[in-house]
């Protein structure tokens, strides 16, 4: 997953702090509250595993693009899990309707 929030991100983009969190944030809407994923939780391991790098101070987050394409085939780049998850949750629903008419 931390890959591919790196990937929605801007490859040599510069971030601060709250941009980040903002995008996270939107990012992460719709399909992470039912795991209990925080946008927090996703920058300190985008940070750990190197997807992005901090500045001293703290303030300032450049992506990594090194890494995250060292981890992600290209094809999984455009990947959305919040429309993947959609996706599922419409094929669920689908299928209970098929069952029960």
């Amino acid at each position: 997953m931390v890959a591919l929030a790196s990937a929605s991100l801007m490859p040599g983009e510069q971030y601060s702090e709250r941009e980040l969190n903002d995008h996270l944030s939107q990012w992460l809407a719709g399909f992470a509250c039912p795991i209990g994923m925080d946008h927090v939780t996703v920058r300190r391991h985008l940070v750990d595993h190197g997807f992005i790098l901090r500045d001293p101070s703290g303030t300032v987050y450049r992506t990594n693009g090194t890494v995250t394409l060292s981890v992600l085939e290209p094809d999984a780049l455009s990947i959305q899990p919040r429309r993947v998850f959609e996706k599922v949750q419409r094929e669920r629903q689908e299928r209970k309707r098929a069952h029960f008419t």
